[in-house]
Formats: C-alpha cells, sequence, structure tokens
C-alpha cells in the first residue's frame, strides 16, 4: 500500500520506492494520490513546501529517498544529485505526476 506522508512524520521503508516531492502543487498532489491508488507498486511519496522550513527533515528524508522531484518554480536550494529531476513547464517531466507513470510504466514493461 501506498503512503503519502508529510512533516514531521517519516516511516519504515517496507520495501517501498521513495520519492520526495519538492513544492507540488495541489492538483500534483491529488493527481498522484489518485493514480497511487491504482498502481501495483508500493511508494511512500514524501511532500515538502518551502513554507515548512525544516531543512534537517529534508535532508533525512532526501537521503533515505530512491528519487528527488524538485519543482522548478520553488525557492528551495538544491545541488544536483544523481537522484533529482526537476518537473515543470520548462523541464522533461511537466507533472510530478508523470514520474509516478514512467516509473511503473517501465517497471512493467520489464516484467518486474
Amino acid at each position: 500500500m501506498s503512503r503519502i506522508i508529510t512533516y514531521p512524520d517519516t516511516a519504515d521503508r517496507i520495501g517501498h520506492h521513495v520519492t520526495v516531492i519538492i513544492d507540488a502543487t495541489l492538483e500534483d498532489v491529488g493527481n498522484i494520490a489518485l493514480f497511487l491508488k491504482t498502481s501495483k507498486y508500493d511508494h511512500d511519496v514524501y511532500l515538502y513546501r518551502e513554507d515548512i522550513d525544516h531543512l534537517e527533515w529534508l535532508s533525512w528524508v532526501i537521503d533515505h529517498a530512491d528519487h528527488v522531484l524538485h519543482n522548478e518554480i520553488t525557492g528551495v536550494t538544491l545541488q544536483n544529485h544523481r537522484k533529482l529531476d526537476r518537473f515543470g513547464a520548462n523541464q522533461n517531466l511537466k507533472t510530478a505526476l508523470e514520474y509516478y507513470q514512467n516509473y511503473d510504466n517501465e517497471r512493467i514493461n520489464n516484467g518486474i
């Protein structure tokens, strides 16, 4: 079962694919929540907003995540990292939802 997790909570990994989304829109969160209900894979999705201003928690979840999705319009600054993708109008990923669709499709196509 997939989970959406927000500050200050954390969750035991238990085999889930773990992602962090920084500054997702309400539309992004709603669309991802609907998608996760139908996904055959388990995801833990950590949500962080710039106004939370708790960089220790953000650093912890990034360290434990498989992937980080970073909204291009956020004020949160992140170093480029091997597990970082930006999303937004000027990016390859237009929405955070596209990441989850691509992730699931790739696993299905590879028989995982």
